[in-house]
């Protein structure tokens, strides 16, 4: 391991470079890989303003040279550090000289519905969960079960170790994920379609229960006093998720409740779906709506547009959030939001897909030498892995405004990047 040194604060250096977890990771995948004589060093330069930056390189290749710099997000020496303590980077990619393994995630994303896919774009990022793993994440997505059946195989057909899809609609995408199985693909699921899962041969679900999510929007709305006439809004054809919310909805809820339907319009055309809102709080059947329940972060916005318009007296509260939506919180015009946590679903969906990488051979192998592949993924475990909805309210939604406020500008500057 090699230093350049050349700096002040020799001290405090030599404490972070000690606690430098980037090259203690690339020297166990290293070792992994079986490569010869794996080399690491760690270089750190002084800058102008008196910190320390520091990055690692890798002997990659053949000849075994010295690699580009690898340079984790986190990655300086303040110069005001303190002496003695222990300083980390985050998480740095190991070049070992191999091809990265291709992970592939295949949504049902809608244009339009761009908080959806980013939150899943971000979390399967370099500088998130692929961080430190010589795994390559690509998002794909698609609404029409076809095409994200197309894009399930051309991810196989690229070489893809591992396809996790989204089952919005499971009967349209079932055979391209009984395809990729035939081809020695791991595939889990996530999102919609906890009690299909098994049906398609998925060999892990990552997701709420929703039957039990849109239970618990019913007793948030009766911890609010809210009684009375509800509306269900569902924003896409098929998806067999957002009917279960509604349908849990219905099963809590003391007052009747109605499911609007407005996916001819959804998320591609918000200006229709106020007005299809806005439609039906008007229409004149004699009994009012005093909840109106969403299951889309942009459907509550274009919900809350309706309310004003018409002059409802409607309680509004949603799935899922957006900057405007956590606002709207705070401001007193939504009640509350079910967070379901896709970032959390994207990321155990992907470690979903390296338990099974990592342990079939291990059980295959010489300590355990179970021969049976069905017996191999029994033993790792074919289950749901159910995530508990997280309510935002006023009382709590300040912070998580704030991480999503950063998340907008950090994506932003990332696609101006590319």
């Amino acid at each position: 391991m090699t230093v350049v040194p050349n700096f002040k604060n020799f001290k405090i250096l030599a404490a972070f470079l000690a606690g430098f977890g980037v090259a203690a990771a690339v020297i166990g995948a290293l070792a992994v890989a079986a490569l010869p004589e794996p080399e690491v060093r760690v270089q750190a330069r002084r800058l102008d303003d008196g910190r320390v930056e520091v990055a690692v390189q890798h002997r990659v290749g053949p000849e075994q040279q010295w690699g580009e710099r690898t340079r984790p997000e986190r990655r300086f020496v303040p110069a005001d550090a303190e002496v003695g303590r222990w300083l980390s980077s985050s998480a740095a990619a190991a070049q070992t000289g191999l091809e990265p393994e291709l992970y592939c995630l295949v949504t049902h994303e809608h244009p339009g519905d761009e908080s959806f896919g980013n939150v899943i774009r971000q979390a399967a990022s370099q500088q998130r969960w692929a961080s430190g793993q010589n795994v390559n994440v690509q998002v794909h997505g698609s609404p029409d079960a076809a095409e994200q059946s197309e894009l399930v195989r051309q991810c196989v057909a690229d070489g893809a170790a591992a396809v996790g899809v989204t089952l919005a609609n499971p009967d349209g995408v079932e055979a391209a994920i009984r395809d990729a199985l035939d081809a020695g693909v791991i595939v889990t699921t996530f999102n919609s379609g906890v009690r299909d899962f098994k049906r398609v041969g998925s060999l892990r679900h990552v997701g709420l229960d929703e039957l039990e999510a849109g239970r618990e929007a019913a007793e948030q709305f009766v911890a609010a006093g809210v009684t009375g006439a509800a509306l269900c809004v569902i924003h896409e054809e098929r998806n067999v998720g957002l009917e279960e919310r509604c349908e849990g909805f219905e099963a809590a809820y003391p007052g009747t409740v109605e499911r609007l339907r407005v996916h001819a319009s959804g998320v591609g055309d918000v200006a229709a779906t106020v007005a299809a809102i806005e439609a039906r709080l008007r229409a004149d059947d004699g009994a009012g709506f005093a909840a109106v329940l969403t299951l889309n972060d942009r459907i509550s916005g274009a919900a809350l547009q309706a309310i004003k318009a018409t002059g409802s007296k409607a309680a509004l509260a949603t799935f899922d959030h957006n900057i405007e939506t956590l606002q709207s919180i705070l401001d007193g015009e939504i009640i509350f939001a079910i967070d379901s946590a896709v970032f959390v679903q994207a990321w155990l969906t992907l470690s979903s897909m390296r338990h099974f990488a990592v342990s079939r051979p291990r059980l295959a192998g010489i300590d355990f030498g179970i021969e049976d592949p069905a017996e191999i993924d029994s033993v790792i475990g074919v289950l749901p892995i159910l995530l508990h909805p997280r309510i935002r309210t006023a009382e709590n939604a300040s912070s998580m405004l704030r991480v999503r406020q950063v998340l907008r500008e950090r994506f932003s500057q990332q696609s101006d990047d590319r």
